[in-house]
């Protein structure tokens, strides 16, 4: 019988560094999270692309980018820099924030070109697409839904699934002793934990900008890979009766935790 709770881990950011595809390809062998969104635009896509052509089952989505956050670590467009003026530093890579691409304007029909290249980058090197989303949540931008509505229906992706969201308590245990705890103190229902899970190295280590601590983003990130791996997790699920999903498929498809 199918469980009355639904989880969907969703792992972000394939692409951007080494360590991050390094995680991603463990977790997905471990076999908790099946659903994985790419970076066309990070330095790391190609080898992302190549790790993910290796888990023919996994879920793999284009996690649409707009954005380079990181003050050490830069990406520029797929399009190219003259191509997307208004979406490019003067350096060629991308703005740190979708706040800045509000203030100073940007165009749309670059928008749209921009995330085409980058569809089009994930079908070159053999992804079979089944979602997409938005790297820092850009799609607020005044007109920017549109375009990634339109992207989406036109390539038959899943976009902006409904499903509950966890509320984790601040507290110094684990992540997963608080993610079990919500799950098994949650309603009914399908749920979404969005994870970015890299292990920590020099090259996660550069990732940072002002008012990050040294290396919080590299513990962080980390902490979503093991728990990712960890069997007490896998386990906890399991005794909640809790089922583990995809990101946009249809619930029939989804498989008991403990498998």
């Amino acid at each position: 019988m199918a469980s009355s709770k639904t989880l969907i881990l969703r792992l972000d950011d394939a692409g951007s560094c080494s360590a991050a595809n390094e995680a991603i390809a463990e977790a997905l062998r471990f076999g908790l999270a099946r659903s994985v969104g790419v970076m066309a635009p990070g330095p790391a896509f190609k080898e992302a692309a190549a790790m993910l052509r290796e888990f023919p089952t996994a879920t793999v989505g284009l996690h649409a980018t707009l954005n380079a956050e990181w003050t050490e670590v830069r990406w520029g467009p797929v399009a190219g820099a003259e191509n997307v003026p208004s979406l490019v530093e003067p350096d060629g890579t991308l703005t740190p924030t979708p706040m800045v691409l509000h203030e100073r304007g940007f165009s749309l029909d670059e928008v749209r070109a921009e995330l085409e290249s980058q569809l089009q980058a994930c079908q070159k090197e053999g992804l079979s697409l089944s979602y997409l989303d938005e790297h820092m949540g850009f799609g607020w931008l005044a007109g920017v839904e549109g375009v990634l509505g339109d992207l989406a229906a036109r390539h038959g992706l899943a976009f902006r699934p409904r499903y509950g969201h966890l509320r984790l308590e601040a507290t110094d245990e684990p992540l997963r002793d608080r993610l079990l705890r919500a799950l098994g103190h949650a309603p009914e229902g399908t749920y979404l934990v969005v994870l970015h899970p890299a292990f920590d190295s020099p090259e996660t280590r550069r990732f940072w900008h002002p008012g990050l601590k040294d290396g919080q983003i590299a513990r962080e990130r980390d902490e979503e890979a093991k728990l990712l791996l960890d069997e007490r997790f896998r386990d906890g699920l399991a005794e909640l009766g809790v089922t583990l999903g995809r990101y946009g498929d249809d619930p029939s498809t989804l498989e008991p935790a403990g498998r």
